[in-house]
């Protein structure tokens, strides 16, 4: 057996096998250290047996993490996020630290990753621990880990699940240089990057903006062959707002902005698959967020559905929700009222739901590569 840490061979020199390396002192005794679960168990294992080129790969390491845990969905997500994130390989890189350094640099992580992934610090720090129990960091090091994330974490959660308590505002105000004393408030608008932003949501530091009007127009997703199967995850839009897009902002307003766990759940009406979560720093509005945060009237999560009156009326019964806020969602693209896409599935998982000029929401959708649809990104904001 080699050290997991510097892979000097465990044995003294009359053959007997060592926990304890002779060159940098890592502890590699399983024992010493209590799982808290199999998957923690069976991880540290395996970590054993490969020694840091498991945390070094990430596939591998997500295979090996999708085997032990794949029946805590909540810690699944984490983990995998972590691995994604490169997480998993900082951990390993500790190994040769000492405690005190273990612990500071372990908290800098915690902190990061709820921070940067707007999730609640109780739960990164059980996910960050699972990683290092893996790696072999000490129980002295994995402590300060449970310990440094109390209830006091707990001011940035998951981003688009809570509402605002009230309508957003029609007319808000325009903040172009917001006074530090003076803090933004839920509908009021907020110039930032070049652009004007309306203020969905304000969680601890952050706020989550839409912008004000349309900013151009592009396909949901650039397939030259017709229909295709697409989710948010894959769709060429999605590729757009997180790269070209993304990088019209200057270094200073990108370093702002925060990456955000991104929740794509079904169609409510029609069953349709919204694919897998992502983390993204820009996207746009699901059917659940623009009903909740555009008129928070509830019926689309409700399954209100609403029959269109006009003159498209050989549209199915139900397959538009349409109500007293409509004109909330109506926005401008070049001096004209215009259409805008949404990131979730329609009634098809070749469509995509969007919203019309006149403020409708299809919830059945358009063909994701039918036309040029309008883009309103939307993105969670340092203060």
């Amino acid at each position: 057996m080699k050290c997991t840490s510097c892979e000097a061979p465990l044995v003294s020199p009359k053959g007997v096998a060592l926990t304890v390396c002779p060159f940098c002192h890592t502890d590699n005794s399983v024992k010493k250290q209590t799982a808290k679960s199999e998957g923690e168990a069976a991880l540290r294992e395996e970590f054993l047996k490969r020694g840091e080129k498991l945390y070094q790969d990430k596939q591998v390491l997500r295979a090996v993490i999708g085997d032990y845990f794949a029946t805590d969905k909540k810690m699944l997500k984490g983990l995998r996020l972590a691995v994604d994130d490169g997480i998993a390989i900082k951990i390993a890189e500790l190994l040769s630290h000492s405690v005190s350094e273990q612990k500071m640099r372990l908290s800098a992580i915690v902190s990061y990753f709820a921070d940067d992934y707007l999730m609640d610090k109780s739960h990164v720090a059980a996910v960050i621990r699972v990683l290092a129990f893996g790696a072999g960091i000490s129980d002295e090091v994995l402590e300060g880990i449970t310990q440094g994330a109390d209830d006091n974490g707990k001011q940035i959660t998951k981003p688009l699940t809570s509402l605002p308590t009230a309508p957003i505002a029609v007319n808000p105000q325009v903040i172009h240089h917001q006074p530090q004393t003076q803090l933004p408030r839920i509908g009021d608008n907020y110039y930032f990057g070049g652009y004007n932003w309306r203020i969905l949501d304000m969680k601890g530091n952050k706020v989550l903006l839409l912008s004000e009007d349309i900013l151009e127009q592009r396909e949901y997703h650039l397939h030259l062959n017709g229909s295709v199967d697409i989710i948010w995850r894959h769709c060429t839009l999605r590729q757009y707002l997180n790269g070209e897009f993304l990088n019209k902002f200057s270094q200073s307003d990108k370093n702002r902005i925060s990456r955000g766990w991104i929740a794509n759940p079904d169609n409510l009406w029609y069953g349709t698959k919204g694919g897998c979560d992502t983390t993204d720093k820009v996207f746009i509005l699901s059917l659940e967020e623009v009903d909740r945060y555009l008129g928070d009237s509830g019926d689309y999560v409700n399954k209100r559905r609403k029959e269109y009156s006009g003159k498209w009326i050989e549209h199915d019964k139900g397959a538009i929700l349409q109500n007293n806020y409509d004109k909330d969602r109506v926005v401008m693209y070049n001096g004209s009222a215009c259409w805008w896409w949404l990131r979730s599935p329609g009634n098809l998982s070749t469509r995509a739901a969007y919203v019309t000029d006149d403020g409708y929401v299809y919830v059945d959708g358009l063909y994701v590569s039918a036309e040029s649809g309008g883009v309103r990104p939307a993105l969670w904001l340092n203060l």
